[in-house]
């Protein structure tokens, strides 16, 4: 949750996780957003929580416990293409290509 404390030209602005108020030294560490389609009896809606890693972690086990195995095989195709390129990247001496494939990785070995 974002709290203007000093409205001007330049606004200043702390964030605050949604789920346990604590503050955040700069940005949110997560945004989470879902949006809601046509068809949903909430069709229209949007929903955005700013969230810790640790307020997160709930959350991705209860994806991890729903998700398919179909589209757990989609993540391990995609966890060897990111290994792809996240090799090419370190390779290449992009760190920070290397860094966020690293994070995709480790995300989706999280949710296998």
């Amino acid at each position: 949750m974002k709290k203007v404390i000093v409205p001007k030209t330049h606004e200043q602005a702390v964030y605050y996780s949604d789920f346990t108020g604590k503050c955040f030294s700069m940005l949110p560490e997560v945004e989470l957003t879902i949006e809601f389609n046509y068809g949903s009896k909430f069709d229209g809606s949007k929903l955005k929580l700013d969230l810790s890693d640790e307020d997160l972690m709930p959350i991705i086990d209860l994806i991890k416990s729903k998700i398919s195995e179909d589209y757990k095989n989609k993540l391990k195709s995609e966890n060897f293409i990111n290994s792809i390129n996240h090799d090419d990247a370190l390779d290449s001496r992009d760190y920070s290509q290397t860094e966020l494939y690293s994070n995709k990785l480790e995300l989706n070995k999280i949710l296998i």
